[in-house]
């Protein structure tokens, strides 16, 4: 149901049927993927996808700053480059995009793992990705267990 009225607003009721009963989500992580407390700098100029992300790598246990500005994830990292145990950025970013962020991060601190996703590959292939020192490219989505493993393999 809608109700509005001029100068007070709009108010949207929606009833959705109860469910019987709540099953509990199964997440299918192996355990000895799942866990670290490592700290994580996650970089995407989407709200949405920042949050997301933040959220599933807080779940798998690590600490995470997300931003959605990689001016701003630079100018974090300048100010204490050991900080972060690893950055995982978007590709495609306004101001500077995610290569060019790795660029200047492995600039600051060569050993420094940087994991790169795109909703794009074609723009960017593997091995120009390892060419500036980035561990992974990985093409959007990603799955809780993928982004597990991708995390592990990039702290090895």
């Amino acid at each position: 149901t809608v109700e509005s009225a001029l100068g007070h607003g709009t108010r949207f009721d929606v009833y959705f049927p109860a469910a019987k009963s709540a099953k509990p989500v199964e997440v299918d992580i192996d355990a000895d993927v799942l866990g670290g407390n490592e700290s994580i700098l996650f970089v995407d100029d989407e709200d949405t996808l920042a949050d997301l992300g933040k959220q599933m790598i807080e779940f798998l246990g690590y600490r995470v700053t997300a931003l959605v500005s990689s001016l701003e994830a630079l100018s974090l990292f300048k100010k204490d480059p050991y900080a972060f145990d690893l950055v995982i950025a978007d590709l495609f970013m306004p101001g500077m995009s995610g290569d060019e962020l790795a660029q200047n991060i492995l600039a600051i601190r060569p050993d420094m793992p940087v994991i790169l996703i795109t909703g794009f590959a074609e723009q960017m292939t593997s091995e120009k990705a390892r060419l500036i020192g980035v561990k992974k490219l990985v093409t959007k989505p990603i799955v809780m267990k993928d982004m597990a493993k991708l995390i592990r393999d990039a702290l090895a």
